[in-house]
């Protein structure tokens, strides 16, 4: 309708951040799948949707002790306001960030009061938390959305060791079950998800990921006729628990001639790595890389995998966005059968069931042994039914609308 905004609380990456260059540690994916809703929000609400974010960075020294606020406004009258934070450390970083967020969301609410229709938060981050509570509590006309794309109480399984950050953790919950209560409804990334939110009888829209049109489209002009190279490639976090070091043992038991073991990204696994590397020469790391580099690699990779297993919660409650990438990439996938793959993407993936190191490494040699021609089916199967289906138009649809009629 005329005169209808809406408020976007997030975290995103720009190129004239301070320190761009460095921050090769950032979640890429979060970053990209932020941006990815908020172009949808753009194209499928038509009305103005301002943005208020904080910065992924380094701490001081990498970068200044304060980052200041800037503003930029667009064409259809937005605004992208990213707010200032003292950068010492992380406590201090944590507290003065939801503090400037919490002053800009609680601006913004009284500044479009009649004429501000939504607040959607992306995460359950706590500075994002504390910054749409006190909207909240300045409009109780505002309705609030939260995109889930994973619960923190769920993401880390040995937390209760971590005594410090368990109580704070615990605060953290308390404070998510509050919002959960308040907030008009969610977006998850899992059907799981959703059932463990069926208790706040909330409105809850499933999008298990998503990719860019404009990707999409040079994916099924471009993707499918690339050279590919003798290698295999992983890209994500590097944590144990997302299987690195089943994938590690794999391909060393795999024993595939000709062929190299690709790894990049970041993680507490990291070291675990790079020593394997060492070891073996058919192992390489390189660090964590400009998205732009990783879809790069991605597109000329034989067979791109996937080893995060279902043991544990946290597989339930969300879903590895990079595996849209991996579609889209025009190179066959293997990866383990998750709970939040959906059964059509069954047509256009190889999954390795037994979720052992020898099935994985099998899995391997059997996909590298298949003709071109059959492997060539499957990866058209996949960037056909992503472009058609999973871009950040179509995925945002369904809600855009729902906003739309509760104007």
């Amino acid at each position: 309708m005329a005169g209808d905004r809406y408020l976007y609380i997030c975290g995103m990456v720009e190129p004239d951040d301070p320190g761009f260059i460095e921050m090769k540690s950032i979640d890429v994916s979060a970053d990209t799948l932020s941006k990815l809703f908020y172009s949808g929000f753009i194209e499928n609400l038509r009305c103005p949707v301002d943005v208020i974010r904080d910065r992924y960075g380094l701490l001081y020294p990498a970068l200044p002790k304060v980052l200041k606020k800037k503003k930029k406004l667009n064409s259809d009258s937005s605004c992208l306001t990213t707010v200032s934070y003292m950068n010492k450390n992380k406590i201090i970083k944590m507290i003065s960030k939801s503090f400037t967020l919490m002053i800009e969301a609680v601006k913004w609410v009284l500044k479009y009061k009649g004429f501000g229709k939504g607040i959607i938060v992306y995460s359950l981050h706590f500075p994002y938390i504390i910054a749409v509570t006190a909207a909240a509590l300045c409009s109780k006309k505002m309705r609030i959305y939260v995109i889930i794309p994973d619960l923190p109480m769920h993401m880390d399984p040995e937390l209760k060791k971590k005594r410090l950050k368990y109580f704070l953790k615990s605060f953290e919950t308390f404070l998510y079950k509050w919002m959960l209560k308040t907030c008009e409804g969610f977006i998850v990334l899992s059907e799981d998800s959703e059932k463990w939110l069926e208790r706040y009888n909330k409105k809850v829209f499933v999008i298990p990921g998503m990719v860019s049109s404009i990707e999409a489209g040079r994916a099924i002009t471009e993707n499918l006729n690339i050279e590919k190279r003798n290698y295999i490639l992983y890209s994500g976090s590097l944590e144990e628990r997302y299987g690195l070091k089943d994938l590690l043992d794999a391909f060393i038991l795999a024993d595939i001639e000709s062929f190299d073991l690709i790894i990049c990204g970041e993680g507490s696994y990291r070291e675990e790595v790079e020593n394997k590397s060492m070891a073996y020469n058919s192992i390489k790391y390189l660090g964590s890389l400009p998205r732009v580099e990783v879809i790069e690699l991605q597109r000329n990779a034989t067979l791109l995998v996937n080893p995060r297993s279902t043991s544990g919660d946290f597989t339930r409650f969300s879903f590895p966005s990079k595996t849209m990438e991996y579609f889209l990439s025009g190179s066959p996938v293997l990866m383990r059968p998750l709970p939040g793959i959906f059964p059509e993407f069954e047509d256009f993936v190889f999954l390795d069931y037994e979720q052992t190191v020898e099935s994985l490494a099998s899995s391997m040699k059997y996909i590298l042994a298949l003709p071109a021609e059959e492997i060539k089916i499957k990866t058209r199967k996949a960037i056909e039914y992503i472009a058609q289906t999973r871009t950040e138009s179509v995925q945002t649809a369904a809600f855009c609308k729902h906003l739309q009629l509760q104007s």
